[in-house]
């Protein structure tokens, strides 16, 4: 186990690890001799706040990789045999997740201890983030899956804002890029309702508004600018605005000038690190992407 971890990328080797208990899959639940698979649940925990709190997918995660450990166990009358070896590390993805759930294929029809480790690579980042999920021993059927959560690290992003003496007031926002592909389905039980943002498309033409769904309710920058929506003086914030402790992800910055103008941005986490709005270039409408 050890010469397969040392073949994996060491950068940043000391990076936040996050802890989270897997529990075992039986012969007769989740473990079949007709279809040998391991299945976990994984929910990726945001990690913004005390109490606001959702489940992310894999991919809206930014996990690239998972290197996946399995280790045969015998049930004693007094506990567990975990005398055997580990198996070499093997990759997964993504795509191996179904929803909120791993799928380890080609196992032995007989219960295991299971490690994961979830791997990020960012784009266009010289960075590698480690999430280790550790076994433990449990005896759990299909009908009751074994469920880790993995809190995912925090990244910082900036945000410029030029121009601003050109216009009076503003409202500003960051939303899910797409999160319907980003969130689980199952969320915290201390998370909030979700809170939506609209954009006016083509309302001259008859079009519909536009919706996201709000990142963090409460979020603000170093300098107090305000990103949930709210209306707000452009004096006074113009310039750089440090965002601290974002999940890593896919967001859309929005800001809207003075009601009826909108400038928005893409901002993908780690990754980008300062994104620049030039609020004299809002248009009259902002266009869905």
């Amino acid at each position: 186990m050890q010469d397969d971890r040392q073949q994996l990328p060491d950068r940043r080797r000391d990076a936040r690890r996050a802890l989270a208990a897997l529990a075992l899959c039986a012969l007769g639940g989740s473990c079949s001799a007709e279809s040998p698979a391991l299945k976990v649940r994984v929910l990726f925990e945001e990690s913004n706040g005390d109490v606001e709190r959702w489940y992310r997918t894999c991919s809206g995660s930014m996990i690239d990789q998972i290197v996946v450990r399995t280790r045969a166990v015998k049930r004693l009358h007094d506990g567990w045999d975990r005398s055997a070896d580990w198996t070499p590390a093997r990759q997964l993805d993504c795509g191996d997740f179904h929803g909120d759930t791993v799928i380890i294929h080609d196992v032995a029809p007989v219960s295991h201890d299971v490690e994961l480790e979830f791997i990020s690579q960012a784009p266009d980042a010289d960075e590698t983030r480690h999430l280790l999920a550790t076994p433990v021993g449990g005896l759990l059927d299909e009908a009751d899956l074994p469920t880790t959560k993995v809190p995912l690290p925090t990244v910082g992003a900036g945000v410029r804002l030029q121009n601003t003496h050109k216009c009076d007031k503003l409202k500003v926002s960051l939303t899910y890029a797409d999160e319907a592909t980003q969130l689980v389905q199952q969320a915290a039980q201390d998370a909030p309702e979700p809170k939506n943002v609209c954009e006016e498309v083509d309302m001259e033409e008859g079009g519909k508004p536009f919706c996201r769904t709000l990142y963090r309710q409460g979020l603000a920058s170093d300098r107090g600018l305000s990103f949930n929506a709210e209306e707000q003086d452009c004096a006074g914030h113009g310039g750089h605005h440090e965002l601290l402790a974002i999940d890593p992800g896919a967001y859309r910055l929005t800001v809207n000038v003075d009601q009826d103008k909108y400038c928005s941005a893409d901002l993908v986490l780690p990754g980008d690190s300062t994104v620049n709005v030039d609020v004299a270039r809002c248009q009259p409408h902002s266009e869905p992407h």
